[in-house]
């Protein structure tokens, strides 16, 4: 929901938005009508199985958050649209955590 305050990405859900809810994650236009088209990116590899998404990450997890629009390059190969990078955070052998 991050990528939502930037202003090329509209929101098409027609779904509850929660964090955890990975139908939704493919349902936004980014640059253009490109629903479904997406991508999301979880640290350099494709999070994404068709419309939903693999796997999200706890908010306190997340370092990072990137959108491309209308990529082409070979590198992002999994998308007609945009693609969404999500970067996490690197960890240390200390507990850390909120409540």
């Amino acid at each position: 929901m991050l990528v939502s305050l930037n202003p090329a990405v509209v929101v098409r859900s027609t779904t509850q938005q929660e964090p955890f809810h990975f139908w939704a994650a493919n349902q936004f236009d980014i640059g253009g009508s490109t629903q479904t088209a997406n991508d999301i990116s979880l640290d350099g590899s494709p999070n994404m199985t068709v419309a939903k998404a693999g796997y999200a990450p706890p908010q306190d997890a997340v370092q990072q958050t990137s959108v491309q629009q209308n990529t082409v390059d070979a590198e992002y190969g999994h998308s007609a649209g945009g693609v969404i990078g999500v970067t996490t955070k690197s960890g240390t052998n200390g507990i850390h955590g909120s409540a």
